[in-house]
């Protein structure tokens, strides 16, 4: 038979094992997230705001030669139900969109900025879970809103879509 002290000793024991697992997480795993993200900014240069602001980015060479700006305007918190949910299930996405033109974008950004966050809108409210569960998802939305967003400024003007959050709940 077990002591009163051993069992209060066994009670423990689950407890010590979770502390020991976090500290073990919180050292080994959080300072390589610490470095991927600093090599990320390294890489991409620290353009991406976090705050919506829209800022201007390096020089580019467009295709006849002359230099043009790169700039880039924020999407942030578009919430839309999931297809087949009713109701029940809520996509949340926020993206940074990159094009060419300097000034000249982020004007026409901000001239069809209701109709643009709406085409958003409707083209991720068009996912079922089915189709947000497919490997792909974030390529595929990069692709079909930047096609969507050049058929309404034009020109091909946005380049790149950068996802800063896509949520499923």
């Amino acid at each position: 038979m077990e002591t009163g002290a051993k069992k209060r000793k066994r009670r423990w024991l689950p407890f010590w094992g979770a502390l020991l697992a976090g500290l073990s997480a919180v050292f080994l795993f959080l300072p390589k997230q610490e470095q991927q993200k600093n090599s990320y900014v390294d890489n991409h240069g620290p353009n991406v705001l976090a705050n919506g602001e829209s800022h201007s980015g390096p020089e580019t060479k467009s295709r006849s030669g002359t230099e043009t700006k790169t700039m880039s305007v924020s999407f942030n918190k578009l919430l839309v139900p999931v297809a087949g949910s009713q109701g029940k299930r809520y996509l949340l996405a926020g993206f940074t969109v990159v094009g060419t033109g300097g000034e000249t974008f982020k004007a026409k950004l901000q001239e069809h900025d209701a109709q643009l966050r709406d085409l958003a809108l409707g083209m991720l409210a068009t996912n079922t879970m089915a189709d947000l569960e497919k490997s792909g998802l974030r390529q595929r939305l990069r692709t079909e809103l930047i096609n969507a967003f050049n058929a309404v400024i034009g020109e091909n003007s946005v380049r790149e879509l950068h996802f800063t959050e896509l949520a499923i709940q």
